[in-house]
């Protein structure tokens, strides 16, 4: 709420171009910043949100507070937990396929560009496909359950047998075809209604699964080399600052694109007149004022919060 209300009022005064907004405060997050304050804005329309990178926070939230209606019957009746979790995800999946049927929605973001290349069509089913499909909880569920299942079943099964080579190579290959499918099915082709709505029905369950064998083996120790490159500390401050990045992304985004340095080379970027190495600069640079803007806000905020939650509750 702190960089909401800093995006609302504060923001506006950082620079200036011919583009830059001339607000005092931001009249979309003054008409809607309740929704943030209570997690529903991700069933807003993404036009009409404060700041709208947080559909996923209100996402997460909601399956947060919904998930001890699995967790519950997952810890005490084992059997119907699953079968309830399994029954979610099916109805999850199928809303998924009903909603991009229903709605003509495209299977995933880059084949706009395969349907369309006016700018004002890949704009529209842009944000239709954000709208209907993209940010609602209710389609969000099939990961968050596999996520849950997997916690469960390691939780309980306490393993400390290592699987043999065999088996180990055999669910590397499943896991690897699963994620590949997920991503690659409707690479380079003009799809039909009925392939993407399957599509978006079955690709977080198979993405899901694919992961979720990564999880295991890095988790019950038979990752190999990839266990201990995840596992390297440098990883660690990245992941400190994975939050407080997420939520100053946007923030850093505008800020660029706004402003009267860049404005010039902005337009050249949606000629498409950029080159490979001018798109890895730019890349590179938003991405280390990311982590700057990221750690300053973990510094000034985040920090102090947890340190206070460590003296106080230092059983948790």
């Amino acid at each position: 709420m702190i960089l909401l209300g800093f995006h609302s009022t504060l923001f506006t005064y950082m620079s200036s171009s011919p583009i830059w907004p001339t607000y005092d405060t931001n009249p979309v997050c003054r008409e809607t910043w309740i929704w943030n304050l209570l997690h529903i804005n991700n069933f807003n329309t993404h036009y009409n949100q404060c700041m709208n990178m947080t559909w996923f926070l209100a996402c997460l939230m909601q399956l947060y507070v919904i998930s001890p209606l699995f967790m519950i019957p997952l810890n005490r009746w084992p059997r119907i937990g699953c079968v309830l979790s399994v029954v979610t995800i099916c109805v999850s999946s199928f809303a998924c396929f009903i909603i991009t049927k229903q709605h003509n929605l495209i299977g995933s973001v880059p084949k706009i560009e395969l349907q369309s290349n006016a700018l004002e069509e890949v704009n529209k089913r842009l944000w239709q496909f954000i709208d209907e499909l993209y940010q609602k909880t209710y389609v969000r569920f099939t990961p968050y359950l596999i996520g849950i299942l997997l916690g469960c079943y390691l939780h309980n099964r306490r393993l400390t047998k290592k699987n043999d080579l065999l088996t180990l190579s055999f669910g590397w290959i499943i896991s690897a075809i699963l994620m590949c499918i997920s991503f690659f099915a409707l690479y380079n082709r003009e799809e039909s209604v009925w392939e993407a709505a399957v599509y978006n029905g079955v690709k977080d369950i198979l993405f899901s699964c694919g992961f979720s064998w990564l999880i295991f083996v890095c988790v019950t120790g038979q990752g190999g080399l990839l266990e201990k490159f995840l596992s390297h500390q440098i990883f660690k401050p990245l992941s400190r600052l994975s939050f407080c990045g997420y939520l100053t992304q946007t923030i850093v985004l505008e800020g660029y694109f706004l402003s009267v340095e860049v404005f010039v080379e902005e337009s050249i970027l949606y000629q498409g007149m950029l080159s490979d190495l001018s798109w890895v600069l730019l890349f590179t640079r938003l991405f280390l004022w990311t982590l700057i803007s990221g750690f300053v806000v973990s510094l000034l905020f985040e920090s102090p919060v947890i340190r206070l939650l460590y003296t106080y509750f230092p059983s948790k």
